[in-house]
């Protein structure tokens, strides 16, 4: 709704006019408020008086309690105003997608347009004229303002922008549509805007940028969980918001603590620098590390994914996991801002920890040139391609007359693995036809190059159950049951190995054998040579709210709620699943699974010696979430020095060596398949990340206690050396 009505055309209340009916009073509201809160000139310095007192008092003065105050109420309704026209810019751009249009069509609660175009015109006009009242506000209090007040109103403003600044820097450094593989250089200084902001804020002020900023980097990085589903969005933005409530609070009581000791032990000027630079790196890293535990878990886009492509860094991840790489980031981070931060009299004391964090950074890398050189050249090799054109005819890429050597015979010690990447969403595509490109990619690589060991195709590929289809009791004259027979048939034809995505499902029964409930899962099937079902793993990890959601009983109502919403839930597997090869044993972590350093771990300490992930990222219909996800996946394989594998039905389909070097990744949104000769045994035993795990998270815990309680004892023994003085 507008608020345009044209004569004689009946107004009919919608859900959807809630939002934007509530915007307009809310402004109205604000701009009633702003306007009382204009006072007489010298009751505008005595409040500045009482608070420079105040100030002087605590002996903070660059920590003034209220200062800000003026320009808080109009900062906050900019800050939700802007959140709430991305959130609904996001869902104009799926406005035009057919799973939109069906649930709209079904009687489902949403008022879109049928177009994006049309929906993003109608999202400008209800919330983007909004977005000009927060400037408005500030020229005013700019034009009404005593001097030093309109100074203080002036950095309010600057603040803000600056914390919108770091968001959108930080959220670059990841694959974005700016760039696809992410400007991961960003990343060595997004932060340390907002982290001079926290530290010159007081408690109102640093949970609003900070919260404020947390919100807005999960927008602008996840913007296309919008094509996931109507609810994975908001329930991430929910659920991480929450996160960054309960994590700036924890920090605040961080940042405390080094104020106060600032402030007693005001000349250990490299203590307090170091301090500084130490907890908050620790901090964020541990938040890194809660971001992958528990139901709610969403290891996605943290800080070191933003270095995947920094093939001497990464290398530390087999020693540390990812978690030492996250400490280096948010380390340069705060030491940067220290320079800022501190006042001149720190000169010495920033000089040093800024040329000890270079020494170390500096080393670091040093040791992953190391040891990519005792790795030597890349051992695998991508021997043949197909793509299916533009006419769906087969073209054949490798091997050509430019391809080096003769792929045609594996040599001694590698196994030949090809990869199927049909370009379909599976759940959105007729079965039929999926199954068609999928037969004639695979017949194409096969006919391309020979010896295939094992031909991989991506996350539930082949939708109908091939347990329930595939019984010998059900009616031949079926759709599903035809269509399941074809493909078993058609896979005992191929005289090789084949692993599938897929459904599977557990049958509970109650004494007297009488099926209670069946329990349904995201599967993963390896079928031999012969056409026998050898194993199946049920994917553990599962997508929070949309695909699992175990609270049913409790939240019932909740539960009923995405139900509406067109979620379709999944049970968790249990068991860490190590499919046996004749030539190699390996894992098949599904979906998002492989974006979990500690899932994958367990799978490699049951004995996987490659990676083999399935994934289905077509349905974002955006590069970006398959190489957001791809940047999280490669740790994989240099925590593990592992072979890391990945078929997708559109995403990212690669093979990556241990040393995180890509061999080869075919073209986004592309039907195609690749073969490539992976060596079965890689050098060297586990990493001391395979055996130890985050250790270095709980070293960082242990880290932080000590350091809290060095200082709170110095902080007692001061206060009971000089007394009150303090």
């Amino acid at each position: 709704m507008l608020f345009l009505f044209e004569k004689g055309i009946p107004y009919s209340f919608q859900q959807s006019d809630i939002v934007p009916i509530f915007m307009a009073v809310l402004h109205v509201a604000a701009g009633f408020v702003f306007f009382i809160q204009a006072q007489p000139k010298n009751q505008v310095e005595h409040a500045w008086k009482m608070a420079d007192d105040l100030s002087k008092q605590t002996g903070h003065g660059r920590h003034r309690p209220y200062p800000d105050d003026q320009m808080f109420l109009p900062e906050g309704i900019f800050a939700l105003t802007l959140i709430i026209f991305l959130f609904n810019y996001i869902f104009a751009l799926a406005a035009n997608m057919d799973y939109v249009q069906r649930f709209i069509e079904t009687g489902g609660q949403l008022d879109l347009a049928l177009d994006s175009r049309s929906q993003r015109v109608r999202v400008m006009f209800r919330y983007g004229l909004y977005l000009l009242a927060y400037p408005a506000a500030v020229w005013m209090r700019l034009l009404t303002s005593v001097k030093g007040q309109r100074r203080k109103n002036l950095q309010s403003f600057f603040r803000l922008l600056l914390v919108i600044a770091s968001a959108v820097v930080y959220s670059f450094s990841f694959p974005s549509f700016l760039h696809h593989d992410g400007l991961g250089f960003l990343a060595w200084g997004a932060l340390i805007p907002l982290f001079i902001i926290l530290r010159r804020s007081y408690f109102p002020r640093f949970m609003f940028y900070g919260v404020f900023w947390m919100i807005l980097t999960v927008l602008l990085k996840n913007y296309w969980l919008g094509t996931f589903s109507l609810v994975s969005l908001q329930v991430a933005t929910l659920i991480l918001g929450l996160y960054g409530i309960l994590f700036f609070l924890v920090l605040w009581g961080i940042e405390l603590i080094l104020r106060y000791f600032e402030k007693i032990f005001p000349e250990r000027y490299i203590l307090h620098v170091l301090m500084f630079a130490l907890l908050y790196s620790a901090a964020w890293t541990v938040f890194d590390w809660v971001q992958t535990q528990g139901f709610t878990a969403y290891p996605w886009t943290l800080m070191p994914h933003s270095q995947w492509k920094n093939l001497l860094l990464i290398q530390y991840s087999a020693v540390t996991g990812m978690w030492g790489i996250s400490q280096i980031l948010y380390l340069a981070n705060a030491v940067i801002a220290s320079l800022y931060v501190f006042p001149g009299a720190y000169k010495p004391a920033r000089r040093l920890i800024f040329s000890l964090a270079a020494v170390y950074i500096a080393v670091i890398h040093l040791l992953g040139a190391i040891a990519l050189l005792q790795a030597g050249p890349k051992q695998a090799e991508e021997v043949a391609r197909v793509i299916l054109d533009g006419n769906e005819n087969m073209v054949q890429v490798i091997p050509d007359e430019r391809t080096p050597g003769d792929p045609a015979e594996v040599e001694e010690g590698s196994v030949r693995i090809a990869l199927v990447q049909q370009n379909s969403d599976p759940r959105k595509h007729d079965y039929e036809e999926v199954f068609r490109t999928l037969t004639r990619l695979t017949d194409g690589i096969l006919n391309a190059v020979p010896e295939v060991d094992l031909v991989a195709w991506s996350e539930t590929a082949f939708v109908p159950n091939i347990s329930r289809w595939g019984a010998e009791d059900q009616d031949p004259d079926r759709r599903l049951v035809r269509l399941v027979r074809q493909m078993l048939e058609y896979q005992r034809s191929m005289e090789t190995w084949l692993l599938t995505g897929n459904d599977d499902y557990t049958v509970v029964l109650d004494d007297d054998g009488r099926e209670l409930e069946r329990l349904n899962y995201n599967a993963a099937v390896l079928f031999d040579n012969e056409g026998r079902r050898r194993e199946t793993y049920h994917k553990m990890k599962l997508v929070p709210f949309t695909e699992h959601f175990p609270y049913e009983r409790q939240f019932p109502r909740l539960y009923q709620f995405l139900l509406d919403y067109d979620v379709n839930f999944w049970e968790p597997g249990t068991e860490p699943t190590v499919f046996e090869h004749p030539k190699l044993s390996f894992s098949t972590p599904i979906c998002f699974e492989d974006a979990f350093p500690l899932e994958v771990r367990s799978f490699v300490r049951e004995g996987a010696g490659m990676i083999l992930n399935i994934s289905n990222d077509y349905w974002s219909l955006t590069e970006v979430a398959a190489k957001q996800h791809f940047a999280a996946a490669l740790f994989r394989a240099t925590e593990h020095r592992k072979y890391l594998l990945r078929s997708t039905s559109s995403g990212v389909t690669t093979a990556v060596d241990p040393m995180g070097r890509i061999i080869f990744e075919l073209p986004g949104y592309t039907a195609a398949a690749s073969a490539v000769d992976i060596p079965v045994e890689t050098p060297g035993g586990p990493t001391f990340y395979t055996l130890a795990g985050d250790w270095y998270i709980w070293l960082i815990f242990l880290g932080i206690a000590v350091l809290l309680a060095s200082i709170l004892i110095s902080m007692g023994v001061s206060i009971f050396r000089f007394g009150n003085d303090y």
